[in-house]
């Protein structure tokens, strides 16, 4: 599993670092990032509650879609005291899931989101009898250096 996890934070690597730029991480925050990653598998009727990353010097998390089967649960973002949209407006859009306080980007197998470790999310519950896994992983500043 170590191993695993090693190809994967080289592979998310770039994408890391342009997604830091893009919130306007400094170079030298960047050059003092690391990663902790954990494998998440769904069996049908589990899902994931209500929750954020927020601890210590962590700042960004992500998730890869590793194996969505059909019907699979869906990763949610909640935000109990703002809309992303007016939730009335919700049929304007066709390719996003708005629902309130709620928003369920369209991810597909292999896609990666990544994110404020802040941001309150879940896992609807899975339908499938098959597993769904995920990779996710939270990314700190080490202010020691």
């Amino acid at each position: 599993m170590v191993y695993f996890l090693g190809i994967y934070f080289k592979t998310v690597n770039n994408l890391f670092n342009e997604y830091a730029r893009s919130i306007g991480l400094s170079q030298e925050a960047c050059k003092n990032i690391y990663g902790k990653g954990w494998v998440n598998r769904y069996a049908k009727g589990q899902n994931q509650e209500v929750h954020d990353h927020r601890s210590d010097n962590i700042i960004i998390s992500c998730a890869y879609m590793l194996k969505l089967p059909p019907n699979s649960a869906s990763f949610s973002f909640y935000d109990s005291s703002y809309n992303l949209f007016p939730s009335h407006l919700a049929s304007c859009f066709s390719t996003y899931p708005f629902m309130g306080k709620r928003f369920s980007p369209p991810l597909e197998e292999g896609d990666i989101i990544f994110f404020p470790a802040s941001l309150d999310h879940y896992v609807s519950t899975h339908k499938n009898d098959e597993l769904r896994s995920t990779i996710s992983a939270n990314f700190s500043i080490d202010t020691t250096r």
